[in-house]
């Protein structure tokens, strides 16, 4: 996984070189990210809790699926790899809106995309401990009152993503 090689991005999210994804942390570099949100058809998003073998964030909450956008891919298709390998699910995607780099997104600019589907997933157990389908209303509040059972990330993802749909977060 430190292996990873990721596109180093500029302020304007312009590629400026590569660089590994340790080197890209060691050094705080600012690079691209996805964070996907599935629906089923009663409007719940699936969330999923990250395995306790992960590098950052083990067994803490996060979106349907995210991760980062490997060197020379495209936002649209690091998040349907991602959705994939995590959950194992397909589904059409739509890009909703790009969060800018900062702290609160680990210096990733992140693209967030959406899409809906009635499979069942098949989460990788390297990845995801668990996933369940949650109402985004109960998802928020739990979020408010227990913010560190939640990726920082997610946070400020489904904080934008509330505020596009006039619920206040």
């Amino acid at each position: 996984m430190d292996q990873e090689w990721l596109d180093v991005v500029d302020a304007q999210d312009v590629v400026i070189t590569q660089r590994t994804r340790k080197e890209v942390h060691a050094l705080r570099l600012t690079h691209r990210a996805v964070s996907v949100l599935i629906f089923d058809a009663r409007g719940y998003l699936l969330i999923q809790e990250r395995s306790a073998q992960k590098d950052q964030n083990p067994g803490r909450y996060s979106p349907s699926a995210s991760g980062h956008v490997d060197a020379h891919e495209s936002y649209p298709i690091a998040a349907a790899r991602e959705l994939r390998e995590e959950v194992g699910l397909n589904a059409d995607l739509t890009w909703l809106h790009t969060l800018p780099a900062s702290s609160e997104t680990h210096q990733e600019f992140t693209a967030i995309f959406s899409g809906h589907t009635e499979d069942t997933p098949r989460p990788d157990p390297e990845e995801v401990a668990s996933v369940r389908w949650v109402d985004v209303a109960s998802l928020w509040a739990d979020m408010t009152e227990w913010p560190d059972r939640y990726t920082s990330s997610f946070r400020t993802v489904l904080s934008w993503f509330l505020s596009q749909r006039q619920v206040k977060p």
